[in-house]
């Protein structure tokens, strides 16, 4: 048996690698021919087309650690906003009530007289109002008044559910109604919200109108099964702050008969 190797250049950036092999038997017409051929770079370019890539995966990586730095530096700051928001909301000062009494799927509770400042919205509907109304009582609160005087946030924020949808922040109790400053905005009153009692039905998340909708039936629907008697005002109660995502507390309520 013969065996012969050749080695031929047939491209700028491949080899072709023959072996041939042939075997002849004396005496025999039969040629067993077997060849082989095979293809790889030229070694000349193999070592920079393997420096090349690993330059780039090196750059990609390199990359890829300063997103996940800044990723986690972000998750890091969001996650400390959040708890310091849950603490704030815990030292709030809120709608002074007692419940009277619990059921299943809402409560009966008793509210004191409380002053709020409000502001009449002519739109319809939570999500046509709610920024407006939150916008205007939240400059007055935060210093857009004729002293430029700051006063405490409360909570809840109050949403009278009308075809005229009234927002209110409650006024802290430190104050009294002659003791605020004027606000600039002439549709900004001082309102006193004598002590009422309301049936309320609580959900989570993000309210819309939608939400607020469904919630309201399902008022109704408890108390006419409890055989409770209702009026037909209607009133939204969010406990968050827009920024706020984690435990998020809504109601909805009706004035009780």
């Amino acid at each position: 048996m013969v065996l012969v190797k050749v080695a031929v250049q047939c491209t700028s950036d491949t080899f072709v690698d023959n072996q041939i092999a042939a075997a002849y038997r004396f005496g025999s017409p039969t040629l067993t021919f077997m060849l082989k051929i095979a293809t790889f770079p030229k070694p000349e370019n193999l070592s920079g087309h393997y420096h090349k890539k690993n330059k780039n995966f090196k750059h990609f990586n390199k990359k890829m650690k300063i997103v996940i730095i800044i990723l986690v530096v972000i998750l890091i700051a969001f996650a400390f906003l959040q708890l310091y928001f849950m603490r704030a909301q815990r030292n709030i000062e809120t709608y002074p009530h007692i419940v009277k009494k619990k059921y299943d799927r809402f409560e009966i509770r008793n509210y004191e007289a409380t002053l709020f400042t409000s502001v009449k919205l002519s739109t319809k509907g939570y999500k046509n109002s709610s920024s407006k109304g939150f916008s205007m009582l939240a400059g007055y609160i935060f210093g857009n008044n004729e002293r430029n005087e700051k006063i405490s946030m409360t909570s809840p924020v109050l949403m009278s559910l009308e075809d005229s949808m009234t927002m209110m922040f409650m006024v802290p109790k430190e104050f009294n109604k002659d003791m605020l400053p004027k606000p600039y905005q002439s549709g900004i009153e001082f309102k006193e919200e004598p002590a009422k009692t309301f049936a309320a039905i609580r959900f989570s998340g993000w309210a819309n109108d939608t939400k607020i909708e469904k919630y309201k039936k399902n008022l109704k629907v408890a108390l006419d099964a409890e055989g409770i008697k209702y009026t037909n005002h209607f009133y939204f109660f969010g406990y968050n702050a827009p920024y706020e995502v984690f435990n998020r507390k809504n109601e909805v309520l009706v004035e009780l008969q």
